[in-house]
């Protein structure tokens, strides 16, 4: 469609003074007098030329269709063009008077399709053909930016009742940290060490970014088990006074121990 042509007429025989008449059959209208005639319609139509020579009593007249086949329209687009690695773009295909498709110069079914694409800047080029080889082309550009990494260690792992717990960050590629921790939130690469007082399950989370805005996490979930100590004394006074009358030891988070005493020659008592 709008596209130009030319038909032409051919004629023999008679006085050989011919003169032409082309008409457009659907409205009737006279649309040309020479043997040929340029022609850009915009829907299959039907013309006829009439020939005439002045003497020949025939009139011959011949119809010819000419038959329009609507241009491609190439149309490709997705959801988004900038993603973050892993990407996964859906190309969805919106064209029009297609009957066949390559997607960067393969053979293309049409169908829309998606794209697993790492980082990088991409161009995807469509190109549509109609029943005639007449081509249009599409294309988008996408591009991938590469996402952080989080991670990070704890020391020590696993932790106990007051344990002073130290964090190292693992993470690659990042230029922002954010951390969600029992003793607060904190951001930055470096984080506050964490008293660990009480005991039971805990949930650590580090969220990083960089400048494209890409982002990932890490997340940790840490039993903090019973503490322990014992504490001997290395004397006492038996005086009845109501202080440290009696020799006593304390233990916490111990199940079983076994306790000998010895006196100063050694011989145990």
């Amino acid at each position: 469609a709008g596209m130009q042509a030319s038909l032409r007429g051919r004629t023999k025989g008679g006085k050989g003074n011919y003169t032409y008449r082309w008409t457009e059959l659907t409205g009737g209208t006279t649309v040309g007098n020479d043997s040929n005639l340029l022609i850009s319609p915009s829907a299959t139509t039907t013309y006829n030329l009439n020939v005439e020579d002045g003497c020949t009593a025939s009139k011959p007249s011949k119809n010819v269709i000419v038959t329009v086949v609507n241009m491609p329209v190439a149309t490709l687009f997705t959801n988004d063009y900038n993603l973050c690695e892993p990407a996964e773009f859906l190309g969805k295909n919106n064209s029009s008077n297609a009957v066949r498709f390559r997607l960067n110069n393969k053979n293309y079914s049409g169908a829309d399709t998606l794209f697993k694409l790492n980082t990088g800047i991409y161009n995807l080029d469509l190109r549509t053909f109609n029943s005639l080889g007449c081509s249009d082309t599409s294309t988008i550009n996408l591009q991938v930016f590469p996402s952080p990494k989080a991670g990070f260690s704890i020391n020590p792992n696993p932790p106990r009742e007051n344990d002073l717990v130290n964090f190292t960050a693992l993470s690659s590629g990042a230029d922002f940290w954010n951390w969600y921790l029992p003793h607060g939130n904190f951001t930055g690469l470096s984080v506050l060490p964490w008293l660990a007082k009480d005991t039971g399950v805990h949930y650590l989370r580090q969220v990083v970014s960089n400048n494209f805005g890409c982002f990932d996490s890490a997340d940790m979930t840490v039993k903090v088990g019973p503490g322990f100590f014992l504490h001997i004394p290395t004397a006492f006074t038996p005086d009845e006074n109501g202080v440290n009358d009696v020799w006593l030891t304390k233990v916490h988070g111990i199940r079983n121990y076994r306790l000998q005493i010895f006196n100063r020659w050694g011989q145990m008592v």
